[in-house]
């Protein structure tokens, strides 16, 4: 409980002072940790995915705590929107538009054919709030070095989370599916290209002679 508040308490201080490094910060904390809760990182687990009940019992809708920071955090930024924010240097091709066109469409066509609401909600959240974060990515100015540092770091926390967890949490124990998320490995995915080009580079680097033999 007392991570959960302390997390929560600088997170709500970030939103308020400092959403473009709170933002960068929930990236992170997003990829490196998953919500598994059966080893030491089951507290930031909790306090990023799970919502307290008494907090779950208010709410009208379900969305993990980290959904509805994103949300405010997105919100947050752009009523803020400086002049040198992404968004006024790169306008969106008109195929991104199509994201939230085709979930509204496909919301209300299951609706209209019968389905269920809550569950085409239950389902749409990942989508929701991924909308909100490129939202608040569009918001600020992020230099491409920053966006590969947060990739590779981020993505290596979460491996060696991932290799703690498989070598010695469950070894010997049966957990199902319960340790891993299925999200890991598309953040793996994705950190994995830049770290072994950051690698490549780094490699190369040191004297002509080297460089030229790269």
């Amino acid at each position: 409980m007392i991570v959960i508040v302390v997390l929560w308490l600088l997170g709500a201080i970030g939103l308020v002072v400092a959403p473009r490094a709170s933002l960068l910060a929930l990236v992170a904390l997003v990829v490196a940790f998953d919500s598994s809760t059966v080893d030491v990182l089951a507290p930031i687990g909790a306090a990023l995915y799970r919502m307290p009940p008494e907090v779950a019992a208010i709410i009208p809708v379900t969305m993990a705590p980290v959904g509805w920071y994103a949300i405010f955090l997105s919100m947050r930024l752009a009523i803020v929107r400086p002049s040198d924010r992404l968004g006024a240097q790169r306008p969106l091709p008109g195929l991104v538009w199509l994201v939230p066109a085709v979930l509204l469409l496909g919301v209300a066509w299951g609706t209209a054919t019968g389905g269920a609401l809550n569950l085409a909600y239950h389902e749409s959240r990942g989508l929701i709030v991924a909308i909100a974060m490129f939202v608040g990515v569009r918001s600020i100015k992020l230099e491409p070095r920053t966006v590969v540092r947060l990739a590779i770091g981020s993505s290596f926390c979460l491996a060696l989370a991932i290799a703690f967890r498989y070598f010695i949490v469950t070894r010997g124990r049966f957990y199902g599916d319960a340790p891993f998320a299925h999200e890991s490995v598309i953040f793996l995915a994705i950190g994995l290209p830049p770290s072994i080009s950051s690698c490549s580079r780094q490699s190369c680097s040191p004297g002509a002679d080297r460089a030229r033999s790269c």
